[in-house]
């Protein structure tokens, strides 16, 4: 039998009050789109649409009822033709990304990250059996601000 993780680290009123604050901001403050086939969409659904500034606001009602349309179970399948299925009571491990620095592990030395870091992460999470997605890990700072991602991605894909 799989034992399922379950971490409980906000109370039901905490997560209720995130996600009363997350429509309330989509409602009346909106979200950049800055693309035009997007916003079209978005503005023959009932959205309100500023073009100069490219800010949607989508409804809280529009994304209630979206919500409840949405899949509870979906697919994502990997270049080779692996599947992973989510929303079938399974627990599923993603490692994340987005951390500018690395903290050495003998010396605790705190260091901006690299694009070495960057393909250690990779190799390290795909070789990890309990690992289901790898993540970059680290936005490497020794490449141009502006490309970052485009090497993370790279990154993800060689390895």
């Amino acid at each position: 039998m799989v034992r399922i993780l379950r971490l409980k680290l906000l109370s039901k009123d905490d997560v209720e009050a995130i996600h009363e604050a997350s429509l309330r901001i989509l409602e009346e403050i909106g979200v950049q789109i800055p693309n035009k086939e997007i916003v079209s969409v978005l503005r023959n659904v009932g959205c309100e649409v500023d073009h100069k500034t490219w800010t949607t606001k989508i409804p809280s009602s529009m994304v209630i009822e979206m919500v409840k349309k949405a899949s509870k179970n979906f697919t994502i399948y990997s270049r080779s033709g692996e599947s992973l299925a989510f929303g079938e009571g399974s627990f599923k491990v993603l490692s994340s990304g987005g951390m500018m620095n690395v903290v050495e592990p003998l010396t605790y030395e705190r260091r901006p990250a690299t694009l070495k870091d960057v393909e250690k992460a990779v190799k390290l999470g795909d070789a990890l059996e309990n690992i289901d997605i790898v993540g970059a890990l680290f936005v490497p700072q020794d490449v141009f601000t502006q490309l970052a991602d485009i090497y993370m991605y790279a990154t993800l894909i060689k390895y």
